[in-house]
C-alpha cells in the first residue's frame, strides 16, 4: 500500500495518523492487494518474457486469456469477481493502469486527500470563462487511476438513482431488461447492506445483505451534536418531507441521510469488495501500471473481428505488449479511458481520427454525449463550541483518532457527507428531482484545512485565504447544489496523436444550454430560503459572501448575482458519463443494449467486445454513479455468463 506523495505539505497530526494507519494496516490481509502478474513467476516462465514477444505484433506464442477487462473500477471489478468464480477453468485478466491505493483512502473523513495525487487521472477540461473561474486549474476532470478505479478515491456516497432512470434506459434501447424491475435484483446483487433499519420492514425490498460489497449507514455524526437538530428544524418549519432513505423506492424527492460504501469504519472500495477476495484464484490474474493503448482488428470474410490489445508498461524489459483474448475484450476504463482507447484503435468520427492521421475502421460517436452531474458550491458559516479553540480542536480530533484505531468508529469513519435533499425546482409536487443538494460540515479548526481548499480542492488563493481565516472562528458547512440531469453535453477527443498516454481534451460544454443555468439559479433561491430560515438564523448560520468584483453590480443573491456566481465556484461531480453512449442503433450510439460494439463481429476463435462503465449510459442517473456502475458490472457479467457458458 503507497503512502502519500505530498505528505511534506502536511500538518504534523495528519502526517502522525498516516504513519500509524501504515503501520497497522501493512500486514492487514484485506489489504493485500493481488499480485501484479508482470512480477508473478508465471509470468516470468512465459514467453511473453522473452524480447521479441514484445513486440506489438501478433503471435501463438503469446500468452491467451478467455477474457480480457480493461480497468479495474466498480463495472470491471465485479466482471472479473463474476467471471472468475463461474469460469474456474478459464482465465480471467484484469489490465489497471495505476497502483495500490495510498494509505489514507482507508479513513472515510480523509477521502479529499486523494485528490489530486498519483492515484487520480488528472485530466482538465478545456478552460472556460462560464464556469469553474474561482479554480486554479478551471474544471477538474479527476478519475481513478488506481486498483479500484475511483471508487478508492471518491466521497463513497451510495445513492442508486430514481426509477424513473432505468426506465428511461430501457426505452432507449428498446430492452426491458435494462428497466428498473429487471436492474433492482442486479443493484441487490452487490449490496451487503447493514443498516437493519433498512433491510427490514418496507425498505427490505430494495436492498441487498448478501453480496460483497458493504454499504451503510454512519454510527456517528458530529452533526448530531450541533448541525443535524439545525437541520431538522429547518425541515420542520419549511414542511419539507424527510425520508427513511432514498434508496428505499418512492417518494423520491425529499431530506435523507446518506449512506456510504464503508465497512467497520473503513472505505469499501472495488477492489476491497470483489478482488480482494478472488486474488488467490488461479484463473485470476491483474496487471497493474499497465496501459491499454489499443484494440487490434483484422478483417475476415467481410467482417471486423478483435485480435488483441496492446499494452505498455513499466517494465522496462517489456515495455510493450500484444495479448490476445479468446472469448471477451470487455473495456471498464470509464467515461475518459474507454473512449481513448476506442479512438486510438480507429473507432470514431472521421474528422476525430483524421487529425491524428488513424485510419477509421468503424464510423461511430465515440466521445461525444460527454455529460456530468454539475456542482456549485455555496460556505456557510456555524459557531462550534466542540473545536472553538486550537487546543480544543487538537483535544478532539486526538480523541477521535483514537477511537478510531481502536474500535474504528467515531469522526474519522464518516466522509462528513452525511445528508442529502433531492427536490424538483420546477414542480415541488413532483417525484422526479431534477436537483441533489448535498451538505457537509468542516469542523472549526480542521487540520489542513488549507491544504484541503488549495490543494485538493484547487481554489486560487483569493478565494481559499478568507475561508481558511474563517474555518479559525467557525465551522463551515460547505453545500453543493448538483445538477441531475443536464441538458449541456460535452465531447472527448485525442489531444497528442503520438502519446498514449497524454489526457484527452475534454470539451465539457457545462452550462451551455438556459435550462440548465434557469435549474441552477433556482435551486439557489430554495437553498438560500432554506438557509435564511428563523431555525437556521436562531442557530446563527451565516452565509459566506466572497469577493467577486464581476459580480458586485448585482444585489446578493438576487437572479443577476447567481448568474455570476455560478461562473466561479462550479465544478464538476466527477460523474462522466454517455461518451460510449449505449442505444438502439448505431446511428448516434456507440454500444447496443448488450454492451456490444456496433460493427464488431465475434467468430468461433475470436472474442467479442464490450464497452461496460459509465460512458455506457445513455442518459444521467439521479445520484452518484457509483451504485449505478456497480450493476451495468453486475449487468454485463450476467449477460456475458448467458453467452459463453
Amino acid at each position: 500500500m503507497n503512502f502519500l506523495p505530498d505528505s511534506t505539505i502536511l500538518s504534523a497530526g495528519t502526517v502522525f495518523v498516516l504513519t500509524t494507519l501504515l503501520s497497522n494496516f501493512v500486514n492487514n490481509p484485506e489489504y493485500q492487494w493481488p499480485l501484479d502478474y508482470l512480477t508473478s513467476e508465471s509470468y516470468c516462465r512465459s514467453s511473453i518474457c522473452e524480447q521479441n514477444a514484445c513486440l506489438a505484433s501478433m503471435s501463438n506464442s503469446l500468452p491467451q486469456f478467455d477474457y480480457i477487462i480493461v480497468g479495474s473500477g466498480p463495472a470491471g471489478s465485479v466482471i472479473a469477481y463474476r467471471l472468475t468464480q463461474q469460469f474456474p477453468d478459464r482465465k480471467v485478466l484484469l489490465i489497471e493502469s495505476g497502483g495500490e491505493p495510498l494509505v489514507n483512502s482507508i479513513v472515510p473523513k480523509m477521502w479529499a486527500f486523494n485528490l489530486n495525487t498519483t492515484v487520480a487521472h488528472k485530466y482538465f477540461a478545456e478552460k472556460s470563462f462560464h464556469y469553474s473561474k474561482a479554480f486554479k486549474t478551471g474544471t477538474d476532470c479527476m478519475s481513478g487511476n488506481q486498483i479500484g478505479g475511483s471508487t478508492g478515491m471518491n466521497a463513497m456516497m451510495y445513492h442508486c438513482g430514481n426509477d424513473r432512470d432505468y426506465n428511461d434506459w430501457a426505452g432507449i434501447t428498446n430492452d426491458r431488461s435494462w428497466n428498473y424491475e429487471n436492474m433492482l435484483p442486479l443493484i441487490k446483487r452487490t449490496q451487503n447492506n447493514q443498516d437493519p433499519k433498512l433491510t427490514y420492514g418496507k425498505c427490505a425490498a430494495y436492498h441487498g445483505t448478501d453480496g460483497p460489497l458493504v454499504v451503510s449507514s454512519s454510527d456517528y455524526d458530529l452533526y448530531e451534536d450541533n448541525l443535524l437538530p439545525i437541520l431538522k428544524s429547518i425541515i420542520k418549519e419549511g414542511n419539507i418531507r424527510e425520508l427513511e432513505e432514498i434508496n428505499c423506492g418512492p417518494p423520491y424527492t425529499g431530506f435523507t441521510h446518506i449512506q456510504s460504501t464503508v465497512n467497520n469504519g473503513e472505505r469499501e472500495s472495488a477492489a476491497r469488495a470483489f478482488l480482494v477476495p478472488i486474488k488467490d484464484f488461479p484463473n485470476f490474474y491483474l496487471m497493474k501500471e499497465s496501459f491499454v493503448d489499443k484494440i487490434y482488428f483484422k478483417k475476415q470474410n467481410g467482417n471486423l473481428l478483435v485480435k488483441g490489445v496492446n499494452v505498455l508498461t513499466k517494465q522496462p524489459s517489456c515495455s510493450q505488449i500484444t495479448l490476445q483474448a479468446k472469448r471477451e475484450v470487455i473495456l471498464s476504463a470509464g467515461a475518459y479511458g474507454s473512449p481513448q482507447i476506442l479512438l486510438r484503435s480507429g473507432i470514431g468520427r472521421e474528422n476525430d481520427l483524421k487529425k491524428c492521421k488513424i485510419p477509421q475502421i468503424i464510423d461511430l460517436p465515440v466521445g461525444y454525449h460527454l455529460s456530468d452531474h454539475f456542482m456549485t458550491l455555496h460556505l456557510f458559516l456555524l459557531p462550534d463550541n466542540q473545536t472553538s479553540t486550537p487546543e480544543g480542536a487538537q483535544a478532539f480530533f486526538s480523541n477521535e483518532g483514537g477511537r478510531f484505531f481502536t474500535q474504528r468508529s467515531g469522526f474519522f469513519t464518516t466522509s462528513g457527507l452525511n445528508h442529502h435533499w433531492f427536490i424538483n425546482t420546477k414542480d415541488s409536487n413532483s417525484d422526479y428531482p431534477d436537483v441533489q443538494i448535498i451538505f457537509g460540515l468542516l469542523n472549526q479548526n480542521l487540520p489542513d484545512f488549507d491544504v484541503i481548499f488549495k490543494d485538493k480542492y484547487g481554489f486560487k488563493d483569493e478565494f481559499a485565504n478568507p475561508a481558511i481565516e474563517a474555518n479559525k472562528h467557525f465551522s463551515i458547512i460547505q453545500v453543493a447544489i448538483v445538477l441531475l440531469h443536464p441538458e449541456s453535453e460535452g465531447k472527448i477527443s485525442l489531444r497528442h496523436c503520438n502519446d498514449p498516454y497524454s489526457p484527452p481534451i475534454i470539451d465539457a460544454n457545462y452550462l451551455s444550454t438556459e435550462k440548465d443555468v434557469e435549474t441552477v439559479v433556482s435551486a439557489i433561491n430554495i437553498l438560500n430560503e432554506f438557509m435564511n430560515s428563523n431555525a437556521a438564523k436562531n442557530a446563527g448560520i451565516r452565509q459566506v459572501i466572497p469577493n467577486l468584483p464581476e459580480c458586485d453590480c448585482y444585489p446578493v443573491n438576487s437572479e443577476c448575482y447567481s448568474r455570476c456566481y455560478i461562473r466561479f465556484f462550479s465544478q464538476n461531480l466527477w460523474h462522466p458519463t454517455g461518451s460510449c453512449r449505449m442505444g438502439f442503433s448505431s446511428a448516434d450510439n456507440v454500444v447496443d443494449s448488450k454492451l456490444k460494439v456496433f460493427g464488431v463481429e465475434r467468430s468461433f476463435d475470436t472474442p467479442m467486445l464490450r464497452v461496460a462503465d459509465a460512458s455506457c449510459l445513455p442518459s444521467m442517473p439521479s445520484g452518484n454513479t457509483q451504485c449505478p456502475v456497480y450493476a451495468i458490472g453486475e449487468k454485463a457479467a450476467e449477460m456475458i455468463i448467458s453467452d459463453n457458458f
